[in-house]
């Protein structure tokens, strides 16, 4: 019951960070995100308020595998912005250093809990009501991790030590991630840095459905075998909006009564041909005006060019 509960509630925290991590500042994504986190890990306190956990086989659950799955995303988000935070202003090959130098870093961390870290990697359970369950007699004081900034939310240190196990490869991915491809700067030129401000589509969402539709039919994408559904997703994240279900939209094109079905597209093509007859039309003023301007570079081009020949005469 409890990892059912869980699991749900992870679903719904994931959903709401992917939707976070597409918008804002890296500041406002940063506490954004943490509110998220909070609510769900509020959500799994008042859950154990309301159905106690019963044995010590729910509380080993708990403490070592759905909690810790939670709170990585906790560290892993503050340990992320730190990491931002710190990025230098300076060359690509000294941001490349500097991503080198904390993967470095955060890969050390394990060896810290060589013991524990095993445990955890080979899924180990002969210690688990040890490390696990609360108030538990324990012969050998080595098996229980010493860590300053153990978190009380934990029934035990080693649920929080699994924590932040899962945090810190989670941040070695994203660090792998990111030197897999070109560090970007912190301040770039424009010409090498991603777009700075997100393109959100604030047309209506039935125009997407006719350009979805008209890219699939004419086979724009992955050489034509992107399908309906991957198409209309694949507007959806990077534009930010939802259209919805791709049969269900076409059947609204194609019950138009009052506008044609491709009514978007029409205008489309009619503002194409606008810009282009536009450009296509003599305009006496217009050319006027660029002949003037014509001869006023080269009038200026010649004084230029006669001033150079003075001085290089006074030269020789």
């Amino acid at each position: 019951m409890l990892g059912e509960v869980c699991e749900q509630e992870f679903h719904l925290m994931e959903t709401a960070l992917g939707k976070i991590n597409m918008v804002g500042t890296p500041a406002g994504r940063f506490q954004a995100t943490l509110a998220v986190i909070r609510k769900s890990l509020s959500f799994l306190s008042d859950h154990l308020l309301e159905h106690p956990l019963a044995s010590a086989e729910e509380e080993i659950g708990y403490g070592k595998v759905l909690l810790p799955k939670f709170y990585a995303w906790y560290i892993y988000q503050q340990e992320w912005y730190a990491l931002l935070s710190a990025l230098p202003v300076a060359t690509p090959k000294k941001v490349r250093a500097f991503w080198l130098d904390e993967l470095r870093t955060v890969s050390r961390f394990p060896s810290r809990y060589a013991l524990h870290h095993a445990y955890f990697k080979m899924g180990g359970t002969e210690l688990d009501e040890v490390l696990f369950v609360r108030g538990a007699e324990v012969t050998d004081s080595s098996l229980v991790p010493e860590i300053p900034e153990y978190d009380p939310i934990f029934p035990t240190s080693c649920g929080y030590l699994f924590a932040k196990f899962r945090a810190y490869e989670m941040l070695c991915a994203a660090i792998v991630e990111i030197l897999a491809g070109t560090p970007q700067l912190v301040h770039a030129p424009a010409s090498a840095r991603k777009r700075s401000r997100e393109m959100r589509w604030t047309g209506d969402a039935i125009n997407l459905v006719e350009l979805g539709f008209g890219i699939y039919d004419t086979r724009q994408l992955n050489d034509g075998n992107a399908s309906l559904t991957e198409i209309f997703e694949w507007m959806e994240e990077v534009l930010h909006i939802r259209i919805g279900r791709p049969a269900r939209r076409f059947e609204e094109l194609e019950g138009r009564k009052k506008i044609s079905p491709t009514d978007y597209l029409d205008r489309m093509r009619h503002g194409i041909n606008l810009r282009i007859d536009k450009k296509n039309t003599y305009d006496p003023e217009a050319e006027e005006e660029k002949r003037r301007r014509k001869e006023k570079r080269a009038q200026v081009a010649a004084r230029i060019k006669k001033a150079r020949g003075g001085d290089e005469g006074k030269k020789g």
